[in-house]
């Protein structure tokens, strides 16, 4: 399976989690925004194994683990600033938020690392 077909595979599994809690939890768990964190997880995730595949056939090899560390590191701390300015904004959401936010997040980065774990492993 290709990265393509899996990272739309994961959105798709994504809006329909996220479509499912908005309908089955009562009125006050309902968050619409986590649709834009979606949305969000999907270009960082496309952008960022475009960067780490082209970095793969770089001649300094340490360049993919420069990447792979910076992607990682920017995604944690962006998804952290983003969870705590949402905090700030909307408190009583928060929770739902934060649940749904850290779900997309570990599907999307297990996603991630199963494909350039897979990539590396060939070449």
């Amino acid at each position: 399976m290709s990265y393509k077909l899996a990272l739309s595979f994961t959105a798709c599994l994504s809006f329909l989690c996220v479509y499912l809690w908005n309908l089955l939890m009562p009125a006050a768990h309902y968050n619409f925004h986590v649709y834009f964190v979606v949305v969000f997880f999907i270009l960082f995730s496309f952008l960022s194994n475009f960067l780490l595949s082209s970095s793969m056939k770089a001649e300094n090899k340490n360049d993919f683990t420069l990447r792979f560390m910076a992607a990682t590191g920017i995604k944690l701390f962006l998804s952290l600033f983003i969870i705590v300015i949402y905090a700030f904004v909307n408190k009583k959401q928060i929770v739902s938020f934060a649940i749904l936010y850290l779900f997309i997040y570990f599907l999307f980065t297990g996603i991630e690392t199963f494909f350039l774990y897979r990539e590396t492993r060939t070449k």
